[in-house]
């Protein structure tokens, strides 16, 4: 027979397991999801440099060189941001196939698709 103070010991290490489980599931999916700021981001980086050629168009009419190059410039600012996120997001459906079947991890490291 089990006395209240081992109960009450065992439901504060269970309490603490299951949070400890709770705060890596949180962290896991936010990794998961894509920003939000990164959306609007790209609008901020399109409308500046919207504005630049528009502003060098107006100063220097005529002359097309450049536009159509540097509507291009924010792709090339923004992509490592991208690549970032992408292989974060895939780091951790990893940790989320590993953690919940590890038959199913097994057979993608083998098949060298994790």
């Amino acid at each position: 027979m089990k006395t209240t103070h081992e109960i009450l010991h065992e439901l504060n290490v269970a309490r603490r397991i299951s949070s400890e489980d709770e705060r890596r599931w949180t962290r896991l999916r936010r990794e998961c999801q894509s920003p939000a700021v990164l959306g609007f981001t790209w609008l901020g980086v399109v409308i500046v440099m919207s504005l630049i050629v528009g502003l060098w168009l107006s100063r220097h009419p005529g002359h097309w060189d450049g536009a159509p190059v540097s509507l291009f410039v924010p792709v090339l600012v923004m992509a490592p941001g991208v690549m970032i996120a992408f292989h974060r997001k895939q780091k951790a459906l990893l940790k989320i196939i590993e953690s919940e079947s590890p038959q199913l991890f097994k057979k993608l490291k083998t098949k060298g698709i994790a």
